[in-house]
């Protein structure tokens, strides 16, 4: 029985602006107390080819010290797009929560994002070829989630 499991990831704020901040709610169970925390780490991939452009969102710990199921919000920064032409901002990324105990990768869940202009405002995007953010919306497809489980031993469980 592994001593700690993330039940379920809310995204608790889609179909926004680019520019806002991501929230999630996650869901997790304490089955037996860990030594340590836990660490949740948020990054951004603007390109899949160059892991130097991903872009680290956050890094959070999380309490493994009491049994039972908890659920914690977490609140990021979007990613910077100072520097990127637009055809690295529209299009599909991904955003990535990795979830470490002592600094090894336990599981990894990944969303696709879909970034695009609002079509309320597209035809002003297009004709003033206008790059401006406040017309880019982000949806993540939250049903697709990509989870990937490491073999792992926590604290010799």
């Amino acid at each position: 029985m592994k001593p700690l499991d993330i039940l379920s990831i809310k995204v608790k704020n889609n179909f926004i602006n680019v520019e806002n901040f991501f929230v999630f709610e996650i869901f997790y169970e304490v089955k037996k107390i860990l030594k340590k925390d836990f660490e949740l780490k948020i990054t951004y991939v603007i390109s899949p080819n160059d892991k130097k452009q991903d872009q680290e969102l956050g890094v959070f710990l999380i309490s493994a010290k009491k049994l039972g199921k908890f659920k914690m919000p977490i609140t990021v920064h979007p990613p910077s797009y100072f520097n990127f032409v637009l055809e690295k901002i529209l299009g599909i990324t991904i955003i990535l929560l990795d979830f470490r105990y002592e600094n090894k990768e336990f599981i990894r869940i990944g969303y696709y994002i879909n970034n695009e202009v609002d079509l309320e405002k597209k035809d002003f995007f297009e004709t003033n070829n206008n790059f401006d953010l406040k017309y880019i919306i982000r949806k993540i497809l939250v049903n697709q989630p990509r989870i990937t489980h490491f073999p792992f031993l926590f604290d010799d469980f």
